[in-house]
C-alpha cells in the first residue's frame, strides 16, 4: 500500500492512504479501523462495491441497464445512449451512461460520485472529480470480464487502469442479503476487535 507502480498518487491522496487502518487485508487493523462502511455504513460504492464476494445481477432494459448488488442491498442504474446532466449532484453511486461496443462490450461511464466513501479496502480516496469507465465484455458462457480506468485528477496525477473477472454463480441471487447496520458493527466489534484495542473506540460515534 502506498507503493503500487500503477497508482499515481497526489501528494495529499499518498498521505491520506497511509493513514487509514483498512479492516481486511494484510496490513489490516480491524480494532482501529478508519473505514467509513463500518464506522457509519456508508455505501461500498465505486469500484469497492467488487472487491467483496457479494452477487451482481444485471437486468437489462429498453432504457437502462440495472446492476443489482446483494450488498447494500444495493442497485446503479446505467442509462443507455443517454448523455450525463451538465452539473450533477454527487451521489454515492453518481450518474452512469452506457453504450455498446462491437455488440459485445457494455462501456458503462460514470461522473457525478461524491468523496465520501473509499475506492477500495485499502483506504484510496476519491474527490468529486471522479470519473470511472468500465468494460464489461462477457469473455465465456460462465465468466465476465471487467476493465476500468479510473480517472480522478483531484487525488491522482493521470488515469489509471483496474480489473476484475466474475463467475457465474451457482447458488442463485439473493441468497443473502448483506445489510449494513451499525448495531451489527459494533456487536462484531465487541466480539473480535476488543482484544487488539487498548481504547473505547465505538462505531458510530
Amino acid at each position: 500500500r502506498g507503493k503500487e507502480p500503477d497508482i499515481p498518487y497526489q501528494p495529499w491522496a499518498l498521505e491520506y492512504t497511509m493513514k487509514q487502518f483498512p479492516p481486511t487485508g494484510p496490513e489490516s487493523a480491524f480494532e482501529r479501523t478508519t473505514d467509513p462502511h463500518i464506522h457509519t455504513c456508508e455505501p461500498l460504492g465505486l469500484a469497492r462495491i467488487y472487491m467483496y464476494p457479494g452477487k451482481t445481477r444485471f437486468v437489462q432494459t429498453p432504457e437502462a441497464v440495472y446492476l443489482l448488488h446483494e450488498l447494500g442491498p444495493a442497485y446503479r442504474v446505467v442509462w443507455m445512449n443517454a448523455k450525463h446532466p451538465e452539473d450533477p449532484d454527487p451521489q454515492y453511486w453518481g450518474h452512469s451512461i452506457g453504450w455498446y461496443e462491437n455488440d459485445d462490450t457494455l462501456v458503462v461511464d460514470t461522473i457525478g460520485v461524491n468523496d465520501r466513501s473509499w475506492l477500495d479496502q485499502l483506504g484510496h480516496p476519491r474527490t468529486e472529480r471522479f470519473h470511472l469507465i468500465e468494460r464489461y465484455k462477457r469473455a465465456s458462457a460462465t465468466e465476465i470480464e471487467l476493465e476500468m480506468t479510473v480517472d480522478d485528477p483531484g487525488a491522482y496525477t493521470k488515469p489509471w487502469p483496474g480489473r476484475r473477472n466474475f463467475l457465474k454463480s451457482e447458488t442463485g441471487f439473493l441468497r443473502y442479503q448483506w445489510v449494513c447496520s451499525v448495531r451489527d458493527n459494533n456487536a462484531h466489534y465487541e466480539k473480535v476487535g476488543r482484544d487488539g484495542n487498548t481504547g473505547t473506540t465505538t462505531f458510530g460515534k
